[in-house]
């Protein structure tokens, strides 16, 4: 905090030198956080402290083969997931070193601050997010099968809601069209195992559950609206965009274990899916 005054007493005395400024706050940003780093393979760590005792339970009946299936799936995300963590903050640094005026460069500085303080919950929750979808498919709960465990709770502005929701839906609508052969492909496997009739509501590795196990933890943390929908446009081109690959690698778990004798594996992936090198930074415009 000291580091943070010293840079506004700089402009406030007609040290009218951005880069001073910039480097200052950096060092506010990174020292607030240092300690609470951690290695990419702790991110994806079992959200024990997320889960209610009663999914713990429910997830621990699973069968040999979803617990595998479980696993891949995380081992799939854990790369994608800093990946996208990454470019996010390479993105709000961008936002802020190009900012025209102090305070809009402070609010971006706080949003990276903040989504790095939280990188390791919102992963712990995009994974817990699934858990429940599991449990919640095996318990047949038919009040709470829509539900995605969050971090918190937030008062969001009628017009902040509504374009986050906006960018949320589109996101689904897309992913689903994209994959819905692949999808269909992974119920089947899912179903033959669980003894469950699989659907696009409670399909615990559907493109809705991906999307708001992400996008929820996001929405509670106290950052700018840019910032948000900024992450969120990552979340359509890093994460979304990367179903088909996690698709068609769980749809070939399920064939190696004879649970899907009907998957063809070279049409679980939609050609209109793009490849990992397709993908480009978000525009900062």
């Amino acid at each position: 905090m000291i580091v943070n005054c010293i840079a506004i007493h700089g402009f406030d005395t007609g040290l009218n030198n951005k880069r001073v400024y910039t480097e200052a706050i950096i060092v506010y940003v990174w020292s607030g956080v240092i300690m609470s780093e951690s290695s990419n393979s702790a991110l994806m760590a079992e959200p024990k402290d997320l889960l209610p005792d009663a999914v713990q339970e429910s997830l621990a009946c699973l069968p040999v083969a979803m617990h595998r299936l479980r696993e891949k799936n995380q081992q799939l995300w854990q790369p994608i997931l800093s990946d996208l963590f990454n470019q996010a903050e390479d993105a709000l640094f961008e936002l802020a070193d190009n900012a025209t005026d102090i305070q809009q460069q402070q609010t971006y500085f706080a949003a990276l601050r903040q989504l790095r303080l939280s990188r390791r919950e919102v992963c712990q929750a995009f994974t817990a997010g699934q858990d429940q979808a599991f449990a919640q498919l095996l318990e047949i709960s038919a009040s709470s099968a829509n539900e995605v465990p969050v971090l918190g709770s937030v008062d969001l502005a009628p017009g902040q809601e509504l374009e986050e929701l906006v960018a949320v839906d589109a996101m689904i609508t897309r992913s689903s069209e994209r994959c819905a052969e692949a999808i269909e492909q992974l119920g089947r496997g899912l179903a033959n195992q669980l003894s469950v009739r699989i659907h696009a509501g409670n399909n615990p590795y559907s493109p809705r559950v991906f999307c708001h196990s992400f996008t929820q933890p996001i929405k509670v943390l106290n950052i700018d609206l840019k910032a948000k929908l900024l992450i969120f446009t990552l979340c359509d081109r890093l994460l979304m965009n990367q179903l088909g690959e996690v698709y068609r690698q769980l749809n070939e778990l399920l064939l190696a274990q004879c649970m899907l004798p009907s998957l063809v594996s070279s049409s679980t992936v939609s050609p209109l899916a793009p490849v990992a090198s397709e993908i480009s930074s978000p525009s900062l415009s």
